[in-house]
């Protein structure tokens, strides 16, 4: 097989650094003490001719007065396997002696905390059982882990009324509220008449989305009066007015008021209008404890993120803030459906990622969904915000995807509408979620290795959360099959994944507004481990540890270059953090091998590992990145062909036994989804974590020619 010569020059590996975390946008929130922000910083750093650009992904050389330079982010891997074959039973008709008000009371509201449901075993993994948070109190408050609440709702195109069943009020022991709406465009009532304010709006009011726009747009909100008690039917009639916050900017917005000197208020568009109520209604339902960190709007769906504001005003405590969209409405410009992020690193350690998305509508899209994810995936990477461009989002510590995600209740053996929807609705009156869940489209995908690769959820354990009529209770439509259309999942990197829990995941059954119940989540994650790096071999030690990285092959890989072309790979190795192994062996890639998919790489590199112990390696990770080698004359880029991450708590096990020799065979990952296999061996010459081997050069090398304790010995890997 032809080999092309390798290329392992500075340039290259500039553009493949494991990223740090430092791009920033020329926007930043005010009032927070957020690292590098400052906009004479920024101009200070905007590149020079002949310098890289602020959006390259080197790391960089010196740290602003009270960064913490941070970037252990990595994509995972993940296993296979799914759901135990479940049988699919069609319930009989209910008694004529029940009628239905009776039948909708069996089905009645439902408290997450009482149910208990034997949940079939999820080899896989994607369906992670909720566990208790044991630690009373937050960060802020001088407790060891973060506490983060994840609010995702689809508005319906409705004027919001009450989000007390949604939006936590005055949340204490919590860190960060992060909320994502879909559907969330709408005419705002005026305070005194509770006519319409005056909005200038191209956007098509809900109340008159109809079939046939609902087609158009990919929405399949309707135009529905919502049902009402009668002890709520005063406030559907008018939205009653903030008095705490009348005449006052929400706390926390960037924005100034629009109100001018006249006493009159000017036209606005629909976007300020509802983004003044949404930021209004939230300020006041979090209370004063909490100030926007950043929000991302795009059309109808917007990302806010709230912190605690006594996080805020630390300095250091927020670095690293970026956002980002991706549309993927017709011609990839129609913001009806894509995704937002927001990104940033908390306390100098822990890198978050959240992105709110709204996917393709109606039963039998799941393809279309699956585009939509991986488009949101690459679009992302393209802005050259988020980390590594040749990675995703998944490169984070913790990486939190939720939203109107649309994916259904399956059943394909039932073409019968009517008989479709009695058989999930009998599930639901029985409580027996987990046969809905069974049969979810989305855990379906991802088992399979489609979207989302390495993506958890926790187990839904309340009722379906779509298609349901606006109003109190909920009482399904029966033009759709009821569907958990509304989640929220997360991925952790290798290292991180023990140090996240997810406390409670719970529908919001009492807000009345929308075709959708919106969904709540809270998260618990201890801070990410900082790694200890010495820059001389440990006491009584000649040399650093080491790896080697030999045999490697992959299998049925990305197509690159399009249909009918093969690719030309090679190998990019990425340590996280960066400085584990030295400077000069971060320049090390495989060769290229022209015009294949199924390459067999010949190079074995090495790396010396600048840590003393089996505690700290194992806080670190190894990335291989597989790339194609563009050889345009031109100077085209060079493709992403997807990547591996390996644990070094893992590699690093094999120092326990005599021969030191640890293999693998992962999928390769690209954008959330498998696409072929890469194998090999690493022969270890490091600390195990038992000791029972000792960390020492003659335990695996029969010379003690050494070629210089910052270089690794060569005698021993090469």
């Amino acid at each position: 097989m032809e080999e092309a010569g390798s290329s392992p020059t500075p340039d290259l590996r500039a553009a493949h650094t494991l990223p740090t975390h430092t791009h920033f946008l020329n926007e930043h929130p005010s009032g927070l003490k957020v690292t590098n922000s400052d906009p004479d910083q920024l101009m200070a750093s905007e590149p020079q001719p002949d310098q890289a650009s602020a959006y390259d992904d080197k790391p960089p050389t010196a740290a602003g007065d009270g960064e913490k330079v941070v970037g252990d982010a990595s994509p995972v891997d993940f296993l296979t396997c799914s759901f135990e074959d479940q049988p699919t039973t069609v319930m009989a008709e209910k008694p004529a002696d029940i009628d239905d008000e009776a039948q909708d009371e069996m089905a009645g509201g439902v408290d997450p905390s009482q149910v208990s449901i034997d949940w079939p075993e999820d080899l896989q993994g994607f369906i992670v059982p909720t566990q208790p948070d044991l630690e009373a109190l937050a960060f802020f408050e001088g407790g060891p882990k973060f506490k983060v609440t994840i609010c995702s709702a689809n508005i319906g195109n409705k004027m919001i009324r009450d989000m007390d069943d949604w939006v936590p009020v005055c949340p204490e022991h919590t860190d960060l509220v992060v909320l994502g709406m879909q559907e969330s465009t709408y005419k705002v009532k005026k305070e005194d008449s509770g006519s319409d304010e005056e909005v200038v709006s191209s956007d098509e009011d809900a109340d008159s989305n109809s079939e046939t726009e609902a087609e158009m747009t990919g929405n399949e909100s309707e135009a529905e009066t919502p049902r009402a008690s009668a002890a709520s039917a005063a406030s559907v009639e008018e939205e009653p007015m903030l008095a705490s916050l009348e005449g006052q900017t929400p706390r926390g917005s960037r924005r100034k008021s629009s109100f001018s000197g006249s006493g009159r208020a000017p036209r606005k568009s629909v976007t300020e209008s509802v983004w003044q109520h949404h930021t209004s209604k939230l300020a006041h339902q979090l209370g004063g404890n909490f100030v926007l960190l950043e929000e991302k709007k795009a059309g109808q769906m917007k990302l806010f993120v709230y912190i605690r504001i006594e996080l805020s005003e630390q300095t250091g405590m927020v670095t690293n803030l970026v956002k980002g969209s991706e549309n993927t409405g017709v011609g990839h410009v129609l913001a009806n459906k894509g995704g937002q992020a927001i990104s940033f690193t908390l306390n100098g350690t822990t890198s978050f990622c959240f992105v709110n998305s709204h996917l393709a509508a109606h039963e039998g899209k799941c393809d279309k969904r699956n585009s939509n994810i991986q488009e949101i995936f690459e679009g992302l990477a393209n802005t050259g915000r988020f980390g590594n461009k040749n990675l995703d989002i998944a490169q984070y510590d913790h990486t939190f995807w939720f939203g109107d995600m649309n994916y259904r209740t399956a059943l394909p053996e039932i073409s019968d509408k009517k008989l479709k929807h009695k058989v999930v609705t009998d599930w639901v009156a029985e409580k027996n979620y987990a046969e809905i869940a069974a049969h979810d489209e989305l855990g379906r995908e991802v088992r399979e290795g489609r979207i989302l690769t390495g993506f958890h959820s926790a187990p839904p354990n309340f009722r379906p959360t779509f298609k349901v009529k606006r109003g109190e209770g909920v009482e399904y439509n029966m033009k759709r099959t009821p569907s958990y259309c509304d989640r929220v999942l997360w991925h952790s990197a290798p290292r991180h994944e023990n140090n996240i829990i997810c406390s409670e995941f719970t529908s919001c059954e009492g807000f009345i507004t929308s075709d959708h119940k919106p969904v709540r989540a809270q998260f618990a994650v201890t801070p990410s481990p900082v790694m200890e790096i010495i820059e001389h071999v440990a006491p009584g030690e000649s040399i650093f540890p080491q790896i080697k990285f030999s045999n490697l092959k992959g299998r049925d890989l990305h197509r690159a270059d399009g249909p009918g072309f093969k690719s030309d790979p090679y190998v990019v190795f990425l340590c996280n953090p960066p400085n584990l192994i030295p400077e000069e062996q971060r320049k090390i890639t495989t060769k290229s091998i022209t015009q294949t998919l199924n390459p067999d790489w010949v190079d074995e590199p090495f790396f010396s590992l600048r840590a003393r112990n089996y505690e700290e390696l194992e806080k670190g990770s190894f990335t291989l990145l597989i790339m194609d080698r563009d050889w345009a004359v031109t100077g085209g880029a060079d493709d992403t062909m997807g990547n591996v991450t390996l644990a070094l708590r893992d590699i690093c096990k094999a120092g326990d036994t005599e021969e030191g020799i640890f293999t693998f065979e992962e999928p390769v990952i690209r954008y959330g989804e498998k696409i072929g296999t890469l194998s090999g061996t690493i022969e270890v010459n490091t600390p195990g974590p038992s000791g029972v081997v000792p960390f020492k050069h003659s335990a695996r090398c029969s010379t003690t020619v050494a070629a210089g304790a910052n270089l690794g010995c060569k005698c021993v890997v090469m």
